[in-house]
């Protein structure tokens, strides 16, 4: 659907939406972890065009007209296989593993509290 490939248009708006709004949720499925094609457009579907805040080295922003096409990865990832790859060796890292029960706690446990109440 049109709606949800907006969405995914850029990989850091929507951490930045799920850091500052509370109420806008999203799971990382599997597929980021091993599946680089979730980040194309490989069939060419044309999807239109999104405003989207572009930020500068400088730190300065502005808006441009974006083709919605591939999503936007963070300026460290090469390309969409690059990405999934450190997003793979991320998620099997020691500090993961280590930190899997505060995690789990977090998510379904005793710590799962919203923080305004």
């Amino acid at each position: 659907p049109e709606a949800t490939v907006k969405e995914f248009l850029s990989i850091r708006a929507i951490w930045e939406k799920c850091r500052t709004n509370l109420s806008d949720n999203k799971e990382l499925i599997p597929e980021f972890f091993y599946l680089p094609e979730l980040f194309g457009n490989y069939n060419k579907y044309l999807y239109g065009y999104q405003e989207h805040t572009v930020e500068n080295y400088d730190g300065t922003k502005y808006q441009k007209k974006l083709l919605v096409d591939q999503t936007l990865l963070p300026s460290w990832a090469r390309n969409n296989h690059h990405f999934v790859q450190i997003n793979a060796l991320a998620l099997e890292s020691q500090y993961v593993s280590c930190e899997l029960d505060n995690w789990i706690d977090l998510i379904f446990g005793e710590k799962q509290q919203n923080p305004l109440y």
